[in-house]
């Protein structure tokens, strides 16, 4: 476990900052379910399997909902603060699976990431600096660094995201052309004003693929070979990569779970840098934070590092590996919610750029306005990237009417509760000679073409999907 040797001064900052990025996430879910975006019914019938549990399914009433919420939002920012963290840690990590399980339709990869960080951080002194319950105080020097099966459980888990995630890149925009880059950046609903800018300079974006493919694949074994100044260079790179999505591309909160646990792969030996310390080694016994034995909690932990590994490899290659880690296997995972999702940005990447239309038919006059353009007129054109960002404003959003609403909604279902969300939202916010009466979805999008492609092809033309006129019920 001397391989992930993690210090306590990085363990409290990624707490901070889980708790805060949870906090943001929480607001977004509460949104979802008190306005019942999707009623809680489908959500039960449509994604639900007898492994999921959620308290927030108990009932869709809204004084339940409203304590439910309290709670957690009283929990997440005891959390944050690090009171009485042996308590409300596993109570954080039970409410933050029961909401994402009750939203699955609007969670993302930064969930599976955030469920990841919570359950390990449940086993480890997350609070001895920087909490109410460390007084706030500096901690003393031989507590700085911390090593046991827990640290070794969650340092595998974060490397684990990125070395899988390589072996699911398996298509040619990754592996022969490395234009993985340039295709993400031409999407208009994923990609930032940076990012747009950066999409005209195509070998750039080349280099940006095979950079985050090498990192990826060679990041989490050099991290393991390395001595604590190599790590420290990985771990930057690691935080370099996601400070790079920050910046370029609209992904919600995936880039900032990932920031918090890359964080912690930061060795002792560069806050002692920083802050000219000397420590020594502490290993903390995990029975002082519960009532079970040590050994107990081992072998549990163990027994959890190793189902999360095949379950990984098992993805790389699901058809030869399923015989050796059977799908009846997958409650386990699914009851403690260990199931994660590698599949961002793989296995090859989109060559269309699309974005919606959608138009509100006046009841009392016979004019349409456009419910999604910032200045709310009916475009026949192009929209800007601001535009473009308007009709969905979050990542969150945009898997939700791009996924569901748009390609994977043949009986118009997911559309028709979308559709009588936006009625509601737009009556209950405008006079009533401005109601709307019903609304008509489009779908517009374009095929992304290389340069080289540009230059012996046609301009790329706008084309478009129809999705319906539906009428509002309110």
């Amino acid at each position: 476990t001397s391989l992930f040797t993690l210090d306590i001064r990085a363990l409290s900052i990624m707490r901070i900052l889980l708790g805060v990025i949870c906090l943001v996430d929480l607001v977004f879910f509460s949104y979802s379910l008190i306005n019942s975006i999707i009623p809680l019914e489908v959500v039960i019938k449509d994604f639900f399997t007898q492994n999921y549990r959620s308290i927030y399914t108990i009932s869709d009433n809204m004084i339940v909902y409203g304590v439910l919420i309290a709670v957690h939002t009283a929990l997440t920012i005891s959390y944050t603060l690090g009171y009485k963290t042996k308590y409300t840690a596993p109570l954080f990590w039970f409410f933050t699976c029961s909401i994402q399980w009750a939203n699955p339709l609007f969670t993302n990869a930064g969930s599976d990431v955030a469920r990841l960080l919570i359950w390990w951080s449940i086993f480890l002194p997350i609070n001895k600096i920087y909490s109410i319950d460390s007084g706030w105080k500096k901690a003393k020097t031989q507590e700085y660094r911390v090593s046991n099966i827990a640290t070794l459980g969650i340092g595998v888990q974060i490397l684990s995201i990125y070395f899988f995630a390589f072996f699911l890149k398996t298509g040619v925009e990754w592996r022969n052309e490395f234009s993985a880059v340039y295709y993400s950046l031409h999407r208009s609903y994923i990609s930032s004003e940076v990012g747009t800018w950066l999409s005209q300079y195509f070998t750039l974006t080349q280099g940006l693929t095979i950079f985050t493919l090498a990192l990826e694949l060679l990041g989490p074994i050099l991290y393991l070979i390395f001595k604590p100044r190599g790590k420290i260079i990985i771990a930057l790179l690691f935080i370099l990569l996601h400070v790079g999505f920050l910046i370029t591309m609209r992904l919600w909160s995936f880039p900032f779970y990932c920031l918090a646990g890359c964080i912690i792969l930061l060795p002792t030996h560069f806050r002692n840098y920083i802050q000219k310390k000397s420590t020594s080694l502490h290993k903390t016994n995990l029975s002082e934070r519960f009532w079970f034995t040590q050994t107990f909690v081992n072998i549990a932990l163990v027994a959890i590092i190793l189902y999360s590994m095949m379950r990984n490899i098992r993805g790389i290659d699901y058809a030869q590996r399923e015989k050796f880690f059977p799908n009846e296997i997958n409650k386990y995972g699914y009851f403690l919610r260990l199931d994660q999702n590698r599949w961002i940005f793989a296995p090859d990447i989109s060559h269309y750029n699309g974005w919606h239309q959608i138009n509100g038919l006046y009841k009392n006059k016979n004019e349409i306005v456009n419910l999604s353009s910032l200045d709310q007129k009916v475009y026949e054109w192009k929209p800007t990237l601001r535009q473009i960002h308007s009709i969905l404003p979050t990542e969150a959003w945009v898997k939700f009417v791009e996924y569901y609403v748009t390609f994977n909604d043949p009986k118009g279902k997911y559309s028709n509760y979308f559709v009588q969300y936006l009625c509601h939202q737009w009556n209950n916010n405008h006079e009533s000679q401005e109601a709307i009466k019903a609304i008509q979805m489009m779908y517009h999008y374009e095929s992304i073409t290389l340069p080289k492609e540009n230059l012996s092809k046609e301009p790329s033309t706008i084309q478009e999907k129809y999705l319906g006129t539906r009428n509002c019920k309110n």
